[in-house]
């Protein structure tokens, strides 16, 4: 057998504590590359899908708004606005709805997809009132079933943003712990 140095001896330690010392910092770096990456696009995601449902509230707004104008004035234009906000609202949420992955979250969608649809079909309904001349009825209409549907609306729009961002917490606390487990590893 060959004898070693204490020369060799030490440089193969140091070698080996070098080469060591090289793995845990790849496997480290590699690591919160990936949970950097991963929460980088979650964030990048949820972020967008919350001003999405966000935008879906103001449209229906946009559709409240242009109801009340066009029955109290009867401006065509405001008619016409009706009309655009309604298209506007199946557009974002078509967009939303290619964006979810989570079944609770496409219901809680679909939930709301149906009582902005009500409230067209309202919006609708009064218009034929209003041509008919039928004031007391529309405005009672307004007032009552208008006002629950927005109200409905409102709920159901408040409780998928805030459901969207409960996922966002839980997934961002899942992603601390994972960094510190990488952290805990390269220390170990």
């Amino acid at each position: 057998m060959l004898k070693m140095t204490v020369r060799k001896k030490l440089f193969a330690g140091f070698s080996a504590v070098l080469l060591v010392l090289c793995i845990v910092v790849a496997v480290g770096y590699h690591q919160l590359k990936t949970v950097d990456t991963e929460y980088s696009r979650l964030l990048n995601e949820s972020v967008e899908q919350l001003l999405l449902v966000k935008q879906l509230e103001i449209t229906i707004k946009k559709e409240q708004n242009s109801m009340r104008g066009y029955l109290i004035i009867g401006d065509e234009t405001s008619l016409t606005n009706f009309e655009k906000a309604h298209e506007e609202y199946i557009h974002i949420s078509n967009q939303l709805s290619n964006m979810l992955l989570e079944s609770e979250v496409k219901e809680k969608l679909e939930q709301l997809n149906k009582l902005e649809n009500a409230f067209y079909e309202f919006g609708q309904h009064a218009f034929r009132l209003k041509h008919e001349n039928h004031v007391e009825q529309y405005t009672k209409l307004l007032a009552t079933e208008g006002r629950e549907l927005m109200k409905q609306f409102d709920d159901a729009a408040d409780d998928l943003a805030d459901f969207k961002q409960r996922m966002l917490e839980k997934e961002s606390h899942s992603n601390s712990v994972k960094v510190a487990s990488v952290q805990r590893w390269m220390i170990i």
